[in-house]
């Protein structure tokens, strides 16, 4: 008998394509975390998944009763002998529950080790696979395991304790999407195993009966559109949980970088407090039970552009996407930036400049708002963020933008200087703003191009008014 674990649902898609692709003639188990969905729909969640029968066994672990019996939470002050402690009570608990030796099983597949399942492999050293937690992310450890802080401390410290996260020698194998994980990436346990794939190329006669369980039906695009996805994140996995941050960072993205697309949203599977219907009245708010790497199998044509702000998911679809924009982690908590980047983008489009350097800012967050505009790497400009101090070899390029994120800090010395003013409308959420590009450039004329600069960008969902003006000599 083979035995998955898992506990999100894309755990539970890559727990099934991968049973259909390896194991599809093998009797096997699977162990749902009950986080997993609500109660109400575990039920119905369990019904289906017994009814295709690809699993002889499927079951919830009642994670949060077993937790009651660990004791008190751990934290950063807590001894080895209390985080042993608490390990031996949630082992004792599971094993009273599971009643079923470990070992007895051929193979075990286990994503997010974290939980009781986990923890009893990795204390009682019983060998295991370890699946990735969405496409990319065993490549970004650290930010898994902030992840896992933010929502559960006392399981984060368990899992530093005993090297979760597929970090402990038990581990067999690391079952990832190469093709999305960080450049640089390197593990000799890594072994490439993609959902998109393996359902194109391994096992297409099953697709149909996957979109089935997840009860998805085949969208009809329309040839002459240009498709524009958004990817939301569970609040609670993001580093501000304010539901006004979260909704002023979705607008601002769609209204920077894809606001003439038809746009498609889909949410993540926990994302359900903010209303996105009333935010993009006209878009297509696809449901959200269903993980997003489904996304390529119920339309016929691929997206224009794919965004988030950090969702996982994003590499999932990239494959599908002309092209796709992960902000990262930093703009959760600092997406006011955005207003700064897009007007320099947009001041480097006015004066016909079609190729630029950055640096010293969020080189990958520049980049995508260079690229959606047709601006490409290239020295004609440059832009520089002065994250790392403001340098005096501005004559690097023809043109340098000096973009002043921190008030506190001013230029010394400049050619030009041009005004950035954020306008909120009636019923926008955003807040007024103002911000500074300095320039530095040798070319007369293009000086007095830069001081003529006037610019207005209407951000449609933001509901505001992003004002570009150069500064008369």
């Amino acid at each position: 008998m083979i035995l998955y674990h898992a506990s999100t649902m894309y755990h539970l898609l890559y727990c099934i394509v991968h049973k259909l692709t390896v194991h599809e003639n093998e009797p096997c188990r699977l162990l749902l975390v009950e986080s997993i969905a609500t109660q109400k729909e575990r039920r119905r969640l369990l019904g289906r998944l017994r009814g295709r029968g690809w699993f002889e066994q499927v079951n919830f672990i009642p994670e949060g009763k077993l937790k009651f019996g660990r004791g008190r939470g751990l934290n950063e002050h807590s001894s080895d002998k209390e985080i042993e402690a608490a390990v031996k009570k949630i082992c004792r608990n599971f094993a009273l529950w599971f009643r079923e030796d470990l070992r007895s099983f051929d193979k075990i597949y286990a994503a997010a080790d974290q939980w009781s399942f986990g923890i009893s492999l990795l204390y009682n050293k019983v060998p295991y696979i370890y699946m990735e937690d969405a496409g990319g992310m065993l490549s970004q450890q650290e930010r898994y395991l902030a992840i896992t802080k933010g929502f559960s401390p006392t399981n984060y410290y368990i899992s530093e304790y005993l090297g979760g996260a597929g970090r402990n020698d038990i581990v067999t194998k690391k079952l990832c999407d190469l093709a999305c994980q960080q450049p640089g990436f390197a593990d000799e346990r890594a072994e490439d195993f993609s959902i998109h794939k393996a359902l194109r190329e391994k096992i297409p006669h099953h697709i149909d009966d996957i979109l089935y369980f997840y009860r998805l039906e085949k969208i009809e695009v329309q040839d002459d559109e240009r498709y524009g996805l958004f990817l939301t994140q569970y609040i609670k996995t993001m580093a501000d949980w304010s539901l006004d941050s979260q909704e002023c960072l979705t607008t601002l993205l769609v209204d920077y970088i894809c606001p003439k697309h038809k746009l498609m949203l889909k949410a993540h599977p926990k994302d359900r407090w903010l209303n996105y219907r009333r935010m993009f009245p006209h878009a297509t708010i696809l449901p959200n039970g269903f993980p997003a790497e489904l996304l390529p199998f119920i339309l016929d044509k691929p997206f224009d552009v794919a965004l988030t702000a950090s969702s996982t998911s994003i590499g999932g679809v990239a494959p599908f996407s002309t092209h796709a924009y992960n902000f990262g982690t930093e703009i959760e908590t600092k997406w006011q930036r955005l207003h700064l980047m897009a007007a320099a983008v947009h001041v480097l489009k006015t004066l016909g400049i079609k190729s630029a350097g950055v640096r010293c800012m969020n080189e990958e967050q520049m980049r995508h708002l260079l690229d959606v505009n047709g601006i490409s790497n290239g020295n004609e400009a440059l832009i520089d963020g002065g994250l790392e101090g403001y340098h005096d070899e501005v004559s690097l390029a023809p043109l340098t933008l000096l973009l002043q994120f921190d008030e506190s800090e001013h230029m010394a010395v400049c050619d030009a200087q041009i005004e950035v003013k954020l306008l909120p409308r009636e019923g926008s959420i955003l807040l007024p703003a103002k911000f500074t590009i300095y320039a530095t450039c040798d070319d007369a004329a293009m000086l007095e191009k830069l001081r003529s600069v006037d610019e207005k960008i209407k951000l449609k969902f933001s509901k505001a008014m992003l004002e570009i003006k150069g500064v008369p000599a």
